[in-house]
């Protein structure tokens, strides 16, 4: 294999791109013109094999300032100089000639996804300044076209507006004293609002948990491998016509283990947002309207072991502050949709939980067989006089709805966790052997509508009346700790 690298394209910190001059590297002396001095810069580099007439996809690396002879040169870094390199740094190594000078290399915003509605006061992610040596400690401003909708407080990109669906391009510059390219303005940014579908993949129950130890769980709820820092490498996430999967394996199975020692690495999404270990708003969440999925649980394995598999589908309650922004330190109260144990995949589990006696009750439904043989549809219509739950269309339960809920002013998220019971759990432990060491919880769509009947005008789903919808024809779990979207 005969491998060149051709810096193709260089753009300064404001763009746009633009072909630069210059032959193919070779080991020290070759050379890239056409730029301006003491300008900072990313370049596309591309690698070509020259006998099989392929080409890698550009790589963009930068930014880096020229000096005053504006000259790029080595082979597999870009060192900005006018003298020849001597050695030759290892693969992404970014060289100038002011090396004990800081610089700023780098502005990002990790995750620019968010959804519709999303309030004024949101977080949108949090931006990363790097530096060439050191950390940053400068400040943050807001430009481009779009700077109006948001400011920087701290590190984090904040809305000042609610936004509605639609695509907002801004630039950020970061300010710090004794850098020589302060202040730096980072390229346009763009950050897509989108109508439906916005997951975030950890369990957000009142902190930064990863499974319920009260409630006998022995899985961990991983994301898929590159979000929270307490990831595992295990996805238990995946798609395929328009059905999202969400896997639980053993750690001896998927030879991955957990920070936890848990026994099973399994996944979880959620409408909500998670700050300083509390559930905030941010997706999606709503005080009254119809919740329903559509999916197929897994089975349970063998009696002899013990059920194990424990999906559901599941409201958790955020409370409004007086200023009107949802927040943490959530009241009591819980809707769980659905509970279904593995071991007996014939019964619906709907509850309600509240803080009022006498108004807590389980209702189980097996009026639709086997929900391990297929996929089916499972709501719940919170209004403000009565809670209503339906199975495949069927009522299955109402109830009034607790007086807690409305007095509280209880606003639900939606979420929906894979988990599986240990020994002491109330679904029971799962018998491990082949064939039994991994189950898959398959979901076709998740919606929210403002009632029943608005879903369901004349009998038949009105996907396009939904508040909130995703069906799952793209990938749409977030994989950080920012608002994700779609």
């Amino acid at each position: 294999m005969s491998v060149v690298y051709v810096v193709e394209e260089a753009m300064a910190s404001t763009g746009p791109w633009t072909a630069v001059t210059g032959s193919p590297f070779s080991a020290t002396s070759d050379v890239v013109s056409g730029l301006s001095a003491s300008t900072a810069y990313f370049f596309r580099i591309t690698a070509k094999d020259s006998i099989l007439g392929i080409s890698a996809p550009p790589t963009v690396v930068g930014p880096v300032v020229t000096t005053a002879s504006a000259l790029i040169e080595s082979p597999q870094n870009t060192r900005i100089s006018s003298s020849s390199a001597t050695t030759v740094p290892p693969v992404g190594t970014i060289l100038a000639d002011n090396l004990g000078t800081q610089t700023i290399t780098g502005i990002s915003l990790p995750s620019t996804n968010i959804t519709s509605g999303l309030p004024s006061g949101e977080i949108v992610g949090t931006v990363s300044t790097t530096m060439s040596s050191g950390s940053f400690s400068g400040s943050l401003s807001v430009g481009g076209p779009d700077a109006s909708k948001f400011t920087i407080l701290g590190q984090n990109l904040v809305t000042t507006v609610t936004l509605a669906a639609g695509t907002y391009h801004i630039t950020i510059t970061a300010t710090q004293a004794g850098v020589s390219n302060s202040p730096f303005t980072s390229p346009t940014l763009t950050i897509t609002a989108g109508s439906f579908g916005a997951w975030m993949n950890h369990f957000a129950f009142g902190g930064n948990e990863f499974f319920l130890s009260f409630v006998g769980e022995i899985e961990y709820m991983c994301d898929n491998g590159t979000g929270n820092t307490s990831s595992t490498g295990y996805n238990p996430f995946s798609l395929s016509n328009g059905v999202l999967s969400i896997t639980a394996q053993t750690v001896t199975r998927s030879g991955i283990s957990n920070p936890a020692g848990q026994l099973w690495n399994s996944g979880c999404i959620t409408s909500c947002l998670e700050v300083n270990g509390e559930p905030v708003a941010g997706l999606f969440a709503r005080q009254f309207g119809y919740f329903e999925i559509r999916c197929q649980v897994p089975s349970g394995g063998p009696a002899n072991g013990g059920p194990g598999f424990w999906p559901a589908f599941v409201l958790y309650p955020l409370a409004p502050t007086s200023n009107g922004v949802v927040t943490g330190n959530a009241p009591p109260g819980e809707i769980d949709i659905f509970e279904i144990l593995g071991g007996s995949t014939g019964t619906v589990r709907q509850s309600i939980h509240t803080s009022v006696s006498g108004q807590s009750h389980e209702y189980d439904y097996t009026g639709a067989g086997d929900m391990s043989a297929g996929f089916h549809t499972v709501g719940c219509d919170v209004q403000s006089n009565f809670l209503t739950f339906y199975v495949d269309g069927v009522q299955t339960a109402q109830q009034a709805t607790p007086s807690d809920f409305i007095s509280n002013g209880n606003i639900w998220y939606m979420n929906v966790p894979f988990s599986v019971g240990g020994p002491n759990s109330w679904v029971g432990a799962p018998a491990v052997s082949v064939g039994t060491d991994i189950g898959v919880f398959q979901i076709d769509y998740i919606g929210a509508w403002t009632s029943r009947a608005t879903a369901y005008p004349g009998g038949n789903l009105a996907k396009g009346a939904a508040l909130f919808l995703d069906d799952f024809n793209s990938l749409e779990v977030s994989f950080s700790g920012a608002a994700p979207g779609s």
